[in-house]
């Protein structure tokens, strides 16, 4: 017989989401396993590590197939769970039942986004109230975030971490002293080991993300010499090739979500580390669209559109025309990279017209966090949300920037490294 966390699990697996009651067991029996984990938990090899996941669901399931399922792979997962993606909540959910059912399988430890306040701004606090219909969710896990460990060691001889180093951290027994089961501060070594980045700069540097340091190779080398390392493996910045080897091969930055934000083009990937710590990346791709999109109309569509339809008969309707929409965008070409400059004419405006009238009822329910990153339809009045349905922006507040350099504006300096989208114009939605 299956116990009632198997089930959870299959259910999770498929992306569905468990009763809050469930959450509630969930996360006091995660919290009784993970007090008891050291700030910098020891991890023996063969493991595969993995970077930020950011709720991608159906990217991580890619993962899955790429590097096997737990229990039979080893995983080490270095944080940022949630936020950004659709499905923050079953992500984080099903990784903290893997780690329940297989505590000596799978290794969770905290990145930046693993806070009450970051979460609060970038979509799993509007998530979990979407979903249960309370903050019931975020609040326990929340309460998980604060006992994850800080860190993980490899046969003592990798050292993997979230963001980086800290100036006030020499040593790796420096950081079993922190107090870590509290709420992410602003300054300090917790701070800066999830949020500080490698650079190409001699020392210490200030950090554009307003938390955290820069720090070049010269720290690095030092670090990994005071502590017999061979390698810092870290995460916290988008990859366009999954992975980026930096300060002589001595730090790597690991990035497990592919096409990140839905728009940004990347690969991902996860590093396998094998009995004699040998490195091996393997690179994947995201989920395929017709699983990734197709999912999310089915759970999130009908949300949008319930608080504002008249009727269940228009709901069908709409709720058709948006899959009429997203099957047909191949060749209306809908999506502004293939419709710029190739004569798309008077047809394509009239297109995403007929497609505004139907959608546009859903724009005052629409969840926020979902409509972070948003792209500008060159053709016509309308802006694209995930590059597949388009919306009016007549009437409704925008900003717009250009490139990275002015993405502070939208992410208010949180993740301005992450996306590297370097010539489409960035739209922020006030919703």
């Amino acid at each position: 017989m299956p116990s009632d966390l198997d089930r959870q699990i299959y259910k999770l697996l498929r992306c569905e989401l468990i009763t809050e009651e469930e959450v509630k067991r969930l996360c006091i029996k995660a919290r009784e396993i993970l007090i008891e984990e050291a700030n910098v938990q020891h991890v023996d090899s063969p493991v595969t590590i993995c970077g930020d996941i950011h709720g991608q669901f159906w990217d991580m399931m890619e993962l899955f197939k790429v590097g096997g399922y737990c229990p039979d792979t080893n995983y080490l997962f270095m944080g940022d769970f949630v936020d950004r993606g659709f499905y923050s909540v079953e992500t984080f959910l099903l990784l903290l039942a893997l780690k329940v059912r297989y505590p000596e399988r799978i290794t969770l430890i905290r990145g930046n986004h693993e806070s009450r306040q970051i979460t609060q701004v970038y979509g799993f606090y509007d998530e979990c109230q979407r979903k249960y219909g309370s903050s019931n969710v975020w609040r326990w896990c929340c309460e998980v975030f604060d006992y994850l460990a800080l860190g993980a060691i490899v046969d003592g001889r990798v050292f993997c971490v979230h963001g980086g180093l800290s100036p006030n951290l020499r040593e790796i027994n420096q950081i079993r002293s922190i107090d870590r089961k509290q709420e992410v501060p602003h300054d300090g070594p917790m701070c800066d080991l999830l949020w500080s980045d490698p650079d190409d700069i001699t020392g210490w540097g200030l950090s554009p993300r307003g938390a955290g340091f820069l720090f070049g190779s010269d720290i690095t080398q030092a670090f990994c010499h005071e502590n017999a390392l061979d390698l810092i493996a870290r995460a916290h910045q988008l990859a366009m090739e999954g992975f980026k080897l930096m300060h002589e091969r001595r730090i790597v930055t690991v990035w497990s979500a592919p096409n990140y934000c839905y728009r940004c083009g990347n690969v991902a990937s996860i590093l396998e580390l094998d009995e004699w710590l040998g490195q091996e990346y393997k690179v994947f791709a995201c989920a395929p669209s017709d699983v990734r999109i197709a999912s999310f109309y089915d759970t999130n569509t009908v949300l949008w559109l319930s608080g504002t339809l008249l009727s269940p008969v228009l709901s069908f309707i709409q709720f058709s025309f948006i899959y009429l929409v997203y099957y047909l965008d191949p060749w209306m070409n809908l999506r502004a990279e293939q419709s710029a400059g190739k004569g798309a004419g008077l047809f394509i405006p009239i297109w995403n017209s007929i497609t505004a009238t139907f959608f546009v009822r859903a724009i005052p329910t629409a969840p926020a966090g979902e409509l972070d990153i948003l792209r500008r339809n060159d053709s016509s009045d309308c802006i694209l949300v995930n590059d597949n349905i388009a919306i009016p922006v007549k009437n409704t507040p925008i900003v717009c920037m250009e490139q990275r350099d002015s993405l502070d504006h939208i992410f208010a300096g949180v993740e301005r490294d992450e996306c590297h989208c370097s010539t489409n114009i960035i739209i922020s939605a006030v919703c």
